[in-house]
């Protein structure tokens, strides 16, 4: 849903002529993905569009920037709002802390809040049949999305996540930066072998990292899942691995194993 967010209005943009030159396409499909079903004032939320900092309406010289926020908005309820509002109430509450219930911020404890909202409410996010095993295109990047959005969400400025990181000759998928330290997070699918480890590990190296993260969204069928360590040792230092189920069998199945 995120990503046909995202794409409607880059559409919308595109089909207006109007320039997006810094992303607003992309910041503003998140705040309304993740943060419209919580706000429950459409003023409140207008005010949140507002805050963004942006340079799409110097480029386009648009009259009324408030004006334009607000025809967007309705647009987007109009399209997305049952949905958004569905998404947010699943994750809410327990499932999605905030900063301030943390016992121990760490980078550890934020990805597993990030797995506890995925195993609960957003698995549907990557597939497009998960009864005939068709994943949604790109798939990891779907999952970098998500996975930058809610660390945002939870730090709420009190840490800084950046997508893509420039390292070497390659891009690391996450860096979070928690009091000063630095932290790297390589996101992968899981549809055949087991990948990310040397790619992380060379990252590691070129930032003279010793802990990297790696994250792993499991869309094995049950009976294909395999076991995968959750610390792995190599030369550049420690790789801590977090498995997320995004295949998980059904309650149902589980019933008739039981029985």
């Amino acid at each position: 849903m995120l990503f046909t967010i995202q794409s409607y209005l880059e559409d919308h943009f595109r089909n207006r002529g109007l320039i997006d030159s810094d992303g607003y396409s992309v910041k503003v499909a998140n705040l309304y993905y993740f943060q419209r079903g919580a706000i429950g004032s459409l003023e409140e939320f207008l005010l949140k569009i507002h805050r963004v900092k942006t340079v799409f309406y110097l480029n386009n010289r648009l009259e009324s920037r408030t004006g334009f926020e607000q025809q967007l908005v309705s647009k987007m309820e109009t399209k997305f709002g049952k949905y958004s509002r569905q998404f947010l109430g699943k994750i809410s509450g327990k499932r999605f802390m905030p900063l301030s219930k943390f016992k121990r911020l760490t980078i550890e404890s934020l990805l597993l809040n990030f797995k506890s909202i995925v195993e609960a409410a957003a698995i549907d996010s990557f597939w497009k049949s998960r009864k005939k095993n068709m994943l949604k295109d790109k798939p990891e990047e779907i999952a970098q999305a998500l996975l930058a959005s809610c660390l945002k969400m939870a730090l709420n400025g009190k840490g800084v996540v950046v997508r893509e990181l420039s390292s070497g000759i390659g891009f690391v998928d996450l860096a979070v930066m928690l009091s000063s330290t630095l932290h790297l997070i390589e996101v992968k699918i899981l549809t055949k072998g087991f990948l990310g480890v040397e790619q992380l590990g060379q990252y590691m190296e070129t930032e003279n990292r010793k802990r990297g993260n790696l994250v792993v969204l499991d869309a094995m069928p049950t009976d294909r899942k395999v076991r995968i360590p959750t610390k792995i040792e190599n030369k550049s230092g420690e790789i801590k691995v977090l498995v997320i189920d995004i295949n998980p069998s059904p309650p149902s199945s589980l019933n008739l194993l039981r029985h």
